[in-house]
């Protein structure tokens, strides 16, 4: 199976403040009218604007329920008498095209990359970003983005099956919800079941065992938390 590979945004930081590098860009503010550009800016891990977003593989769905966005604006932790509230399935998010497991974004659907990346185990992530129709998240220097309500950002944890050969398939792990609601960000986790159709909201959490071929040839294994 062959991954797809999707353009993605660039934000660096520039005597402390963000620069914008993806082409589109406008400096003020990012248009989700502006479909498939290069316009999204880092999730949160961009310098002193956003708070430090974990992304070991062995991390719990409290972790990334805590990565907050902005200094002031807190991530609510997603208690068990709420699950009601949630979609079941990631699918029912309509953020990616066709099979849900090809990862493809959805029309006005965002993929974008951080600049400096932490180490998850192991795990390729693959993240992106819907603004609502006709909103705007907006920059300013020494702050943190400020996205609409409505926005939703989710992150993919996936171990390639081979790291010699990347075509050789991916095994989905896990894909974690970040929404902003009125009252702040919420986070919400999913798991992928067994046959990568579709990931359930998983509150609870849960231990995946995953295999791969490292890249030096090696049988590797671990256990995404």
């Amino acid at each position: 199976m062959n991954v797809p590979i999707y353009r993605v945004a660039r934000i660096v930081i520039a005597s402390g403040a963000l620069a914008v590098l993806a082409a589109g860009c406008r400096q003020q503010g990012i248009d989700s009218t502006a479909s498939n550009s290069e316009n999204v800016p880092r999730r949160s891990t961009v310098g002193t604007a956003f708070q430090q977003d974990s992304d070991s593989a062995a991390d719990s769905d409290n972790v990334a329920q805590r990565s907050a966005v902005g200094s002031d604006s807190s991530v609510t932790p997603v208690s068990h008498n709420r699950r009601a509230q949630y979609p079941r399935l990631l699918s029912e998010y309509a953020l990616f095209d066709g099979a849900i497991s090809e990862l493809q974004p959805a029309e006005g659907v965002v993929q974008y990359d951080v600049n400096t990346p932490s180490f998850a185990d192991y795990a390729v992530r693959q993240r992106v970003v819907r603004l609502p129709p006709g909103t705007s998240a907006k920059y300013t220097d020494f702050a943190a983005i400020d996205f609409p309500v409505g926005t939703i950002i989710a992150k993919t944890f996936y171990y390639l099956h081979d790291m010699t050969q990347p075509d050789a398939g991916r095994h989905l792990i896990e894909t974690r919800i970040l929404w902003r609601q009125e009252s702040g960000w919420i986070g919400i986790p999913y798991l992928w079941n067994e046959d990568q159709s579709d990931a359930r909201l998983a509150l609870a959490g849960g231990a995946v065992p995953v295999q791969w071929v490292h890249k030096n040839g090696e049988q590797r294994s671990n256990t995404h938390i």
